[in-house]
């Protein structure tokens, strides 16, 4: 029987920093949600403050404006700051480490075109 993929964190993106495509030509993206640090807004795509219902785990598979990465990595810190301001650097790298804590490695695949209203889930399994 299907078995429909349980989201543990699912929002939307309400504004993009004027230099989040620099970080996406370099395989990158910053998230935060609306508590943002003004410093950082600009390098920032910024969504919906939301909850994260399940600690996000390797083998989760993240989904952005209709494209899938699986999770190959999760920082030691990155479920907190995801928990408590909607933040976390993802490496589109195909990498299984980084040496930022707050970080999300899923595999390399091409970044996906980000827009305001555009939907951004994680999801178990």
């Amino acid at each position: 029987m299907y078995q429909t993929k349980t989201p543990v964190y699912q929002t939307e993106f309400i504004e993009l920093g004027s230099q989040t495509s620099i970080f996406l030509e370099e395989n990158m993206l910053i998230i935060f949600n609306e508590t943002v640090p003004a410093d950082l807004k600009d390098i920032s795509a910024v969504h919906k403050q939301t909850e994260l219902l399940q600690n996000v785990e390797v083998g989760d598979t993240l989904h952005i404006q209709g494209e899938q990465y699986k999770i190959l990595f999760v920082g030691e810190k990155a479920n907190e700051t995801l928990r408590d301001l909607g933040h976390c650097t993802i490496e589109f790298s195909g990498k299984s480490s980084s040496d930022l804590p707050g970080t999300l490695c899923v595999e390399k695949k091409d970044v996906p075109q980000l827009e305001v209203g555009g939907k951004l889930a994680i999801y178990k399994g």
